[in-house]
């Protein structure tokens, strides 16, 4: 066992040691600003989980980019999913932006699942 911090859960195992999550997420970052070095980039983070992660590949990305979230539900008003995806939020949408998402180079970023 992995001694907690105070108020956290006791780990099992690390999976990831936190030098090899940087370095490559600072290689996701190099690949991402040599892929696409021109247009308008804009960073969606799907689900609240992947906001630690999509800032720390945004500050990876040595070019001008932007950052959105996108909002998803498949809950309606009990605990259980209905089965049915219900967008709450539209990341860029033209009518608050006055910038359509067709005119932009879209990098879809969700939290990152247990291997």
């Amino acid at each position: 066992m992995i001694e907690p911090r105070a108020g956290e859960r006791s780990l099992r195992q690390v999976v990831f040691e936190e030098a090899a999550i940087v370095r490559r997420v600072r290689e996701l970052g190099q690949e991402i600003t040599r892929a696409y070095p021109d247009g308008e980039l804009l960073l969606i983070g799907l689900l609240k989980g992947s906001f630690i992660f999509l800032a720390d590949l945004a500050r990876a990305i040595k070019r001008p980019l932007q950052v959105d979230f996108l909002v998803a539900s498949s809950y309606g008003v009990g605990k259980a999913s209905s089965g049915e995806v219900r967008l709450l939020y539209e990341p860029a949408a033209p009518w608050r932006t006055g910038i359509s998402c067709s005119s932009r180079i879209l990098l879809i970023v969700v939290e990152p699942w247990p291997p």
